[in-house]
C-alpha cells in the first residue's frame, strides 16, 4: 500500500475513534475502529460489524464522520432482536443471535466482500473436512 494511503488510513482511525468520543450524536457507539484498505476500498469496522467505502465517499466535500456512524447506526438497527426472540433466547439458555431473522443475517453479510467471507469460513473449516479423499 502507498505510503499516502497508509498515513491516510492511521489517520482515519485515529481521527473516528476521537470523534465517536466527542460527537454527541455518535457518542454511544464502541469508539474501538479498524480502517483497512484492500487497493479498491476502505473497510471500516465498528464494534464487530463492517462496512465498505469507496474512496470517493471520503473525498467529496460534503463527507462528515457522522456520515460513517450513521451507516454503522443503520446497520445495526437491524441486527436488534425481537423482545420475543430474547424471551425466547433466555428461556432455552440460547444466544440471541440464534433467533433472528434471515433478513438479519442476509443484510450484515451483504457488507462483506466475497474475499473476506471465504478467509473467515476457512479459519472456521478444520483441515480434515478440507482434505478430499
Amino acid at each position: 500500500m502507498p505510503l499516502l494511503l497508509h498515513t491516510f488510513c492511521s489517520w482515519l482511525q485515529h481521527s473516528l475513534v476521537i470523534h465517536c468520543i466527542r460527537c454527541l450524536r455518535c457518542v454511544s457507539l464502541d469508539p474501538h475502529v479498524a480502517v483497512v484498505f484492500d487497493g479498491v476500498s476502505l473497510f471500516i469496522a465498528v464494534d464487530g460489524l463492517q462496512q465498505t467505502f469507496s474512496l470517493s465517499h471520503f473525498e467529496s466535500e460534503t463527507y462528515t464522520h457522522c456520515s460513517v456512524f450513521h451507516r454503522f447506526t443503520a446497520a445495526r438497527a437491524h441486527l436488534l432482536p425481537t423482545v420475543a426472540s430474547l424471551a425466547a433466547s433466555t428461556q432455552h439458555n440460547d444466544p440471541p443471535w440464534f433467533h433472528y431473522e434471515y433478513e438479519q443475517y442476509h443484510n450484515s453479510l451483504q457488507t462483506l466482500s466475497a474475499r473476506h467471507l471465504v478467509s473467515v469460513a476457512l479459519t472456521l473449516v478444520s483441515p480434515a473436512a478440507l482434505s478430499f479423499r
